[in-house]
């Protein structure tokens, strides 16, 4: 339906897009919501108004949806930034900074030992619409032309292939050893997360290189930006 309980008990909503071009829920005393997309087969939210109102936050308090309530989507293929300047309540303590997505700062490409490096930008682009096939001892390459801080790093493969990831980073300072990952999909297209605090400090290129041949979809950095 386009809303979902990402928080309980904060009193809100996040928004998503609908499955559906349209749907209506009689909910008793609480009455009908009626939710309608122009394009239910894209994924991304370009636009939203509330009862005729725009609506620029990626979630909405349950008291917005009382009575009667029709809500509206514009969706998008692409990624637009709609509500980007906004975020869901969080269950960690006021004053917390979350991390910026470092990837969208990054230069990424595949370097393969019998063919010259190739740039590989839909493997940051958000979407996850095409796979990137990688063979045993290939690499993934990020830079940054300042340093950065990388906190996270989530990898979403389009199979269920068992990958050791050597992880290693470099940039201003002390060198720092490889961190070594094993992951095994439970399922297609499932995102796991490595924390990469042991490589924590200055960085400006993150070498990943796959121990196993494997289908990557989707590559994100999470940490503090430079300054």
């Amino acid at each position: 339906v386009g809303l979902y309980p990402l928080h309980p008990g904060s009193g809100e909503l996040a928004i998503t897009a609908p499955l559906l071009g349209e749907l209506s829920v009689d909910r008793g005393r609480s009455g009908r919501l009626t939710v309608r997309a122009d394009h239910p087969e894209h994924r991304f939210v370009a636009a939203l108004t509330i009862d005729g109102e725009p609506w620029d936050a990626v979630t909405v308090p349950l008291s917005r949806l009382s009575g009667d309530v029709t809500l509206d989507f514009s969706l998008s293929e692409h990624p637009t930034g709609w509500g980007a300047g906004t975020r869901p309540v969080s269950r960690s303590s006021d004053g917390v900074r979350l991390w910026d997505d470092l990837s969208a700062a990054a230069a990424l490409e595949v370097r393969r030992p019998d063919r010259p490096a190739q740039a590989a930008p839909d493997l940051v682009d958000d979407r996850g619409s095409g796979v990137t096939r990688l063979a045993p001892g290939d690499e993934v390459i990020l830079s940054w032309p300042v340093p950065v801080t990388p906190r996270l790093l989530t990898l979403t493969g389009s199979d269920t292939t068992t990958v050791e990831w050597q992880v290693s980073a470099s940039g201003p300072g002390a060198e720092r050893q490889p961190l070594t990952a094993i992951r095994t999909p439970r399922w297609p297209d499932q995102t796991l997360a490595i924390d990469l605090t042991p490589l924590a400090g200055p960085t400006t290129t993150l070498r990943l290189t796959a121990s196993a041949a494997c289908g990557l979809r989707q590559v994100e950095v999470l940490g503090e930006p430079a300054g």
